[in-house]
């Protein structure tokens, strides 16, 4: 085969890289999958599918650390009211260690707790890139903020064009569905 042409029976095995054409932006929007995004009901049962592992995970680290901080407070076998007072504020601190471990850890690395791989939901930035560990983060920062005022931050996903929360406008995130073109 003469290089960089092809003759009548060869077979050209190569992907079209649509980012090499030099077509109009309306053409390349068309030939490009529509971005699907997350909505509230399959988010909301990602996080109910995350809820176990969590929860678990939550329990250890809370009996662990109070357990420690009585053990370490106590003194000669005694237990003090400053010494469960440090039991509970470890406990405290251990269920948002957990927290933030994990959500931080799954969406900074690939976008998806177990929950949303199984339902196939990924966070991304906007530009449809993986989102790394210091937006993984604010978005953790602004989950905890949305949560606070009973939930309503998280009702934001039913009037936001993009189904964005508070945590994802904070962020600069969004949900899409794995499969959907991620580019915008």
């Amino acid at each position: 085969m003469d290089e960089g042409y092809l003759t009548e029976g060869d077979v050209f095995e190569e992907e079209l890289d649509l980012s090499r054409l030099t077509l109009p932006a309306e053409l390349l929007t068309a030939l490009r999958p529509p971005v699907v995004y997350g909505g509230f009901g399959r988010r909301a049962v990602a996080a109910l599918i995350d809820a176990p592992l969590l929860f678990l995970l939550t329990v250890l680290a809370m009996s662990l650390a109070s357990l420690t901080a009585i053990g370490g407070g106590t003194v000669g076998g005694e237990v003090t009211r400053g010494v469960l007072f440090l039991a509970l504020a470890a406990a405290l601190v251990a269920a948002l260690a957990v927290s933030l471990a994990f959500h931080v850890l799954c969406w900074g690395h690939g976008g998806q707790t177990p929950g949303m791989m199984l339902l196939g939901l990924q966070v991304v930035r906007q530009d449809g890139e993986e989102i790394g560990f210091i937006r993984a983060f604010l978005r953790w920062v602004g989950y905890l903020l949305a949560l606070l005022p009973l939930g309503l931050g998280m009702l934001l996903v039913f009037f936001q064009p993009r189904r964005r929360g508070l945590h994802d406008l904070l962020a600069g995130t969004c949900v899409i569905r794995v499969g959907s073109e991620s580019k915008q």
